[in-house]
């Protein structure tokens, strides 16, 4: 799925854009790719639980697994806001609840 289409070009001005406008398609491309790459080995996963997952994250992410959700958000906005419609909300919103904890751990129910 492109963002944007992209005309033939005939000058040296016209293909720079060309190139530019696919290095945007691209970097969209791949927003989306990874989007719901991760969305699916956080949710859909059948060798570990949700739970599992963010604990696991906890560990790693500075920030803790809040982090995921805040870096999620924004890549959710900024694709949503480029192209409205590329993602339905299933896509993009949690299919159980979340709650926030003060230590940036995160716990499902």
């Amino acid at each position: 799925m492109s963002l944007i289409p992209i005309p033939d070009e005939t000058t040296p001005a016209q293909r720079a854009a060309r190139q530019i406008v696919n290095s945007l398609n691209a970097t969209f491309d791949a927003m989306l790719v990874g989007h719901q790459s991760i969305f699916e080995r956080l949710w859909i996963n059948p060798a570990a639980a949700p739970q599992e997952i963010l604990d696991a994250l906890h560990e790693l992410l500075p920030g803790g697994a809040r982090t995921l959700f805040d870096l999620g958000g924004l890549q959710v906005q900024t694709i949503l806001t480029a192209k409205p419609g590329a993602m339905e909300p299933a896509q993009y919103m949690p299919p159980r609840q979340v709650a926030y904890n003060e230590d940036g751990s995160v716990t499902v129910s």
